[in-house]
């Protein structure tokens, strides 16, 4: 009995001390390398670096220092806010920037804004929620009050323009997932799951209408 419970006890304290030292780790803010503490995402993409979306800002993390892209930066061009809510990559390895004006991709070199169109065709700036790429590549962007947008034209047009279908009738999109299946869910105030489509012609399959929020 005696040999039970050194052996418990020798047990316990191994997993408090493995679970301890797991769990150490390095507080970044504004003091050691980030340009703000409020931080919208922090996203791993690709190749490993991590980048963190902030109201001042976009920090990339290389594994051992930071390094801050700006507006007031010489280097940062085509960066035409400071304020990143969300960072993807789509397939073809460009990153996706979702900010308070609208849509940026960054190809390794600079930056460039896409532009957006709204249902008259005229170009407008819109508060980027939220960005998803799809298993089948398609990119669609979440925006306040123009709905769901999709680039269009070659890649090289840098051009969004709104989705038809079902999704069309929801302005205010906060998040979107796509399910293992292939169904993609946006919320807001409702809730659509779509049927997997190559082209944009969405079908609704199934309608909720609830308060419902992916986060």
């Amino acid at each position: 009995m005696r040999n039970l419970k050194q052996t418990l006890l020798f047990l316990i304290l191994f997993l408090t001390s493995a679970l301890a030292e797991a769990q150490t780790g390095k507080l970044y803010n504004t003091e050691n390398g980030l340009s703000s503490s409020f931080a919208n995402q922090v996203f791993q993409d690709s190749r490993g670096f991590i980048w963190v979306a902030t109201r001042n800002g976009l920090n990339v993390f290389d594994g051992y220092h930071f390094v801050v892209i700006n507006r007031d930066n010489s280097g940062s061009r085509g960066f035409d806010s400071n304020y990143i809510n969300k960072v993807e990559q789509d397939h073809q390895g460009n990153v996706l920037l979702g900010s308070n004006k609208g849509l940026l991709s960054f190809d390794g070199q600079q930056f460039h804004a896409y532009k957006i169109y709204n249902d008259q065709h005229k170009i407008v700036k819109t508060y980027v929620n939220d960005i998803v790429v799809r298993r089948n590549g398609q990119v669609l962007v979440g925006t306040s009050g123009y709905g769901i947008l999709q680039p269009t034209g070659k890649a090289s047009d840098y051009i969004c323009r709104p989705v038809k279908g079902a999704f069309s009738k929801l302005k205010y999109i906060r998040r979107m997932a796509e399910d293992r299946l292939g169904r993609l869910s946006s919320c807001r105030v409702s809730c659509w799951a779509l049927a997997p489509s190559a082209a944009m012609s969405m079908r609704v399959v199934k309608a909720v209408f609830v308060v419902f929020i992916f986060g």
